[in-house]
């Protein structure tokens, strides 16, 4: 079994920029974005139904949602989930797994799903 952030960690080292405006993250920034996970506190926000929607939170200052945003997206080998990865000041702020098809996404897909 993996946890939420064993999952958030594999996006953040998968995922490609989502748009053409997004950019990559270097190996560095990846990292700290991914050691910064140790200290989140994950809260699941969506009640729709459909989707998992996470947003987290770090001790100290709020991150300045006027930073530069950084938009991340994968998805799942069977195309059936997009994920979806907001990062602000260097830190994931919002994860959210979305569905491609009418199923519902209920779990968080195994990170050996995952593809960019």
């Amino acid at each position: 079994m993996f946890s939420e952030k064993d999952f958030f960690a594999a996006v953040l080292r998968l995922a490609k920029p989502h748009t053409a405006i997004d950019r990559e993250l270097s190996i560095a920034e990846c990292e700290a974005a991914i050691a910064a996970l140790e200290e989140a506190q994950i809260e699941q926000t969506c009640d729709c139904g459909t989707c998992l929607t996470y947003n987290l939170f770090y001790p100290g200052e709020p991150i300045n949602q006027d930073l530069p945003r950084t938009y991340l997206a994968a998805s799942t080998k069977d195309g059936d989930a997009l994920v979806l990865a907001h990062l602000a000041g260097g830190r994931l702020t919002t994860l959210e797994v979305a569905p491609t098809t009418d199923a519902p996404v209920i779990d968080l897909p195994a990170p050996s799903t995952l593809r960019c």
